[in-house]
């Protein structure tokens, strides 16, 4: 066991070009962080806890959003990632949407009842359902094309699952070429969807929202399309990494950070190429 704790820190400490000691203490940081973000998706929680929670995020956060969703009435793909309390950030972020307003979360699986009931009473509402979420395996995911061409309908796709998970694009990550997920990116310009990169980080107290400019996926660049595909992906790599570098022990992924830079394996879970999220 210490052998394999001590292969794992040197492994992390060397994509992320730590001394052993930090990067250590990185992934125990790392394995506190995420028991806590964890606990409030798999187990019920203490409304009086889950309250207290919501309290500790940056309502201004959100008012870019607001804004947009003003401005721009159209689908979107909103281009996530496993980082920070991305489980409590995504679903305020979701709150901003109208009512009327569809929206799909593509996931490996259904969440468990807990993650519903949680969401549930943490913001005394009935918005977040099983229904929203749908599995990559799922044939229901053939009927995407048509809902995206009626009502605005908002997306989920998280863009940093390992490479075993789905197709990837080769992007450069912490300055060393990479395989990170291109679901995103191909679902964008296959339906010709504005990309909007989403991403939730804790610093000094409080829990945050940060999010960047809208991409456009229809304007015209010389590029064939697997290259399109590459650069949109390597656009949205670029913004995890800047999070990754300030707090790497927020990244669900951390631990698995070395398998994004070998040869994909073969794939597990799913691998369309067409919605691979998480």
């Amino acid at each position: 066991m210490l052998r394999r704790s001590l292969a794992a820190s040197a492994a992390i400490g060397y994509w992320l070009r730590l001394p052993l000691k930090d990067s250590k203490r990185c992934l125990m940081a790392n394995r506190r962080f995420l028991t806590d973000v964890e606990s409030r998706r798999i187990k019920l929680q203490p409304v009086r806890r889950l309250q207290q929670h919501n309290q500790r995020w940056c309502d201004e956060d959100l008012l870019p959003y607001k804004t947009l969703l003003q401005q721009d009435t159209r689908s979107r793909i909103i281009a996530t990632f496993h980082f920070g309390d991305f489980v409590f950030g995504l679903n305020r972020l979701l709150r901003v949407d109208p009512p009327d307003r569809e929206r799909i979360e593509f996931t490996q699986r259904v969440s468990e009842d807990a993650y519903f009931s949680n969401m549930q009473r943490a913001f005394n509402d009935q918005v977040t359902t099983a229904s929203q979420q749908w599995p990559v395996a799922n044939p229901a995911a053939s009927g995407l094309g048509k809902k995206l061409q009626g009502d605005a309908l908002t997306v989920v796709m998280f863009c940093d699952l390992p490479p075993a998970f789905g197709a990837t694009a080769r992007v450069d990550f912490l300055d060393r070429a990479a395989n990170f997920p291109r679901g995103a990116a191909t679902l964008a310009l296959r339906y010709q969807l504005p990309l909007l990169p989403v991403i939730s980080y804790f610093d000094k107290g409080r829990h945050h929202i940060a999010i960047a400019p809208q991409i456009e996926t229809t304007t015209r660049r010389p590029l064939d399309r697997k290259g399109r595909v590459a650069q949109l992906t390597q656009q949205l790599c670029n913004f995890l990494e800047g999070f990754v570098r300030r707090y790497p022990e927020q990244w669900r992924f951390l631990s698995a950070l070395p398998s994004y830079y070998t040869a994909p394996a073969k794939r597990q879970g799913y691998s369309t190429g067409r919605s691979d999220c998480e």
